[in-house]
């Protein structure tokens, strides 16, 4: 005996054997057959028929055990349906369609008696349990209440005028309903936990609202108390005597010496007081613009690159010229930059160096070591630099070509990935596009989840036949169904031809309303889909036959 790996079978969230037969209940809500293949692998086929019966995943498939043919599909959903399997024709039947009357009715299990092949036993997750006449479908049911959702239960073997059942706050509950049956009642309320009646004492609050502190302020209102406490300690006897006096004078405080008086909590609530108080928690970003700073990839725009030069003419002019005057020409090489600009081409690019050095230090973001930088042909080890660093601008970019066009290459690049890193995902897909590095490109794209950029740019840049434009359209869809936009992902489906998928999201609302039935029934036409969804999910359900509320 070995396993049998089934690769047929997509989402499935429930599983039934019949002899050669294997029922599936999927995630989607569509009950799929499978056969077992007769060679000699002993697989088994892709499904052979399936339904859709609910929005959501299939919770149970119960076999009765008087009637080998007849069995019960509930699901995620207020529908029970109660089918015929005809083995010869491989296909099935829908007998009778149960409904809750609960909106957003769940059904978790079913239950066929053994005695009886017309009652069912069907258990909510709304904390209901409710018997089902096969014989009788348009009489309600008989409704069992509880406080908690019910996940399982049966008919008790010895004996099936009594239910068992469990919850989630039930462990195991027997409950006798012969008189009810006898009686016809439609209703039963099982004896109530006392605890349920109980009334809970709640926490109000004894002082006026005020804002809450910060842990600043708590902190200043600890230290306020510690002094408050050591200072009389130090005071003169004399002082203390005085103090009683005017205590004994005052009216009595019942305000704690731990709590904000209530004046105090009251002054807060004045909307004539403007508060200086910054908030700690302020984001980083908004600050930023408040401040109006520049991005790390924007350069500042200055009027000189010579600053040192600039400091000499502004600020020490009529020092640095008493120093040319003395006309000694080491102390005037070493004290006056602005002389070397009236000097030889080694002595200009001395200055150069030293501006640069200058402005290296003080991390400027500025063009000028970039404009420093052209003029001394030291542009590569200038660029390569910026690469190593991580700090690449646009405008290195502009000039790189004029170093090589492998250098720009790898500026581009580098630059790529130094946008990504930071978050900016749309730079980062330009340059990759601008190297022609399509595939890589839309690859971000989809990692960052920019499916509609991802998509438009497969279409143009990649074959029809590009497995990735399928990837990107699943992926996309997955996005939108985790989401919870499933109107969304049926219009994608329906634009990409896929009209059984797109069905299928319009299903998963929980509230069908007129215009999504008639979308459905719309996509059901032209999608010719009659023959793959056969008519289970489209009879009328039987309103009559649900549950009382209460």
């Amino acid at each position: 005996m070995y396993p049998i790996v089934v690769n047929c079978i997509s989402r499935p969230s429930y599983l039934s054997v019949r002899g050669s037969f294997l029922f599936v209940g999927t995630d989607d809500g569509l009950l799929q057959l499978h056969e077992r293949d007769s060679g000699m692998d002993k697989s088994w086929t892709p499904f052979i028929r399936q339904s859709a019966l609910f929005a959501r995943y299939v919770t149970d498939i119960a076999w009765s055990p008087l009637d080998s043919n007849v069995f019960a599909v509930a699901g995620n959903d207020k529908f029970v349906y109660v089918m015929e399997f005809q083995q010869s024709e491989r296909k099935w039947i829908t007998q009778h369609t149960f409904t809750a009357n609960a909106e957003k009715a769940s059904i978790t299990s079913l239950k066929w008696s053994h005695t009886q092949k017309h009652l069912l036993l069907t258990f909510h997750i709304e904390g209901k349990v409710c018997l089902w006449n096969c014989n009788e479908p348009e009489k309600p049911p008989l409704t069992i209440t509880y406080h908690c959702p019910m996940w399982c239960g049966m008919f008790l073997p010895t004996d099936e005028n009594i239910i068992m059942c469990s919850g989630k706050a039930l462990s195991v509950e027997l409950l006798n309903i012969k008189d009810a049956l006898s009686g016809d009642e439609r209703n039963i309320c099982p004896k109530v936990d006392a605890l349920l009646n109980v009334k809970w004492a709640s926490k109000s609050l004894t002082q006026p609202f005020a804002p809450a502190l910060t842990a600043a302020d708590k902190k200043r209102q600890r230290r306020d108390q510690r002094k408050a406490a050591v200072k009389p300690e130090v005071e003169p006897v004399a002082t203390k005597e005085v103090k009683k006096i005017e205590v004994n004078e005052t009216p009595v405080n019942d305000t704690p010496a731990n709590e904000t008086p209530v004046e105090e909590l009251l002054g807060a609530l004045s909307l004539d007081k403007k508060t200086n108080k910054m908030n700690t928690r302020e984001c980083t970003k908004c600050k930023e613009r408040e401040a109006n700073l520049p991005p790390d990839s924007f350069l500042t725009h200055s009027r000189t690159c010579l600053y040192l030069a600039q400091k000499e003419l502004n600020k020490s002019a009529l020092e640095k010229l008493a120093i040319v005057l003395t006309e000694d020409a080491a102390k005037i090489d070493k004290s006056v930059l602005m002389s070397k600009l009236f000097s030889t081409k080694v002595m200009a690019k001395e200055l150069i160096a030293t501006e640069l050095t200058n402005l290296k230090q003080s991390n400027t973001r500025d063009i000028a070591p970039l404009c420093l930088a052209l003029s001394t042909f030291k542009l590569r080890e200038e660029l390569e630099q910026h690469m190593a660093n991580k700090t690449l601008t646009e405008w290195h970019l502009s000039v790189a070509p004029s170093v090589s066009f492998t250098l720009w290459q790898d500026c581009c690049r580098a630059y790529a990935k130094q946008m990504e890193e930071k978050g900016f995902i749309m730079h980062a897909a330009t340059y990759l596009f601008s190297l022609g590095m399509q595939s890589e490109a839309i690859d971000l794209f989809l990692a960052n989840e920019y499916y509609k950029e991802a998509l438009v740019h497969a279409r143009i840049c990649l074959p029809a036949t590009d497995p990735l434009i399928k990837t990107i359209i699943n992926r996309w869809l997955e996005n939108l169904e985790g989401t919870g936009n499933f109107a969304a992902a049926a219009l994608i489906c329906v634009l990409d031809n896929e009209m059984l998928r797109g069905y299928s999201y319009l299903r998963k609302f929980r509230n069908c309303t007129p215009e999504i039935a008639e979308l459905m029934d719309q996509i059901k036409r032209i999608g010719q889909l009659s023959g793959v969804l056969d008519g289970c999910a489209a009879i009328e359900p039987i309103q009559n036959g649900s549950t009382a509320e209460h």
